[in-house]
């Protein structure tokens, strides 16, 4: 449980997902028939669900992990700034990890995805710096 007077730094490691709700009537789907969604929206998914969380309970936050550089990831990294949630550690380059969440009426889920492909993160000093002085580090998993 995170102390909403918390101030030290939480960091969020890896997975960082792009994820695509699909809200319908009903699970499971059939093949052939035609599934009419309430509502398709897209919203971070994995570890930014996290940050998300303890950003909005005032902790500072931060991400050090990869998103794509594509129309997902960017979604994605705007949320979490716009939250104030520091991705200066997030690297961009190759393409985000998508999940196609179908939710029903009564809140079942069902997941579809796509993990992203990109070059290997590459340790650095800052990395090393930043969970030094974190308080607390969350890794999904």
């Amino acid at each position: 449980m995170i102390d909403v007077n918390y101030s030290g730094l939480i960091v969020g490691l890896g997975d960082l997902v792009a994820d695509l709700v699909v809200e319908i009537p009903s699970l499971p789907i059939h093949p052939g028939n035609l599934h009419v969604a309430r509502k398709i929206y897209l919203e971070p998914g994995g570890t930014a669900n996290f940050l998300i969380l303890a950003s909005r309970l005032g902790a500072s936050t931060a991400a050090l992990g990869a998103l794509g550089n594509d129309v997902w990831g960017r979604e994605v990294a705007s949320v979490l700034e716009d939250l104030g949630i520091d991705i200066s550690m997030v690297e961009t380059k190759g393409n985000t990890t998508v999940a196609i969440v179908l939710v029903d009426n009564i809140g079942n889920h069902a997941f579809i995805g796509k993990f992203g492909e990109g070059p290997q993160l590459k340790w650095n000093e800052r990395y090393q710096e930043t969970l030094a002085k974190a308080g607390a580090i969350f890794s999904s998993g």
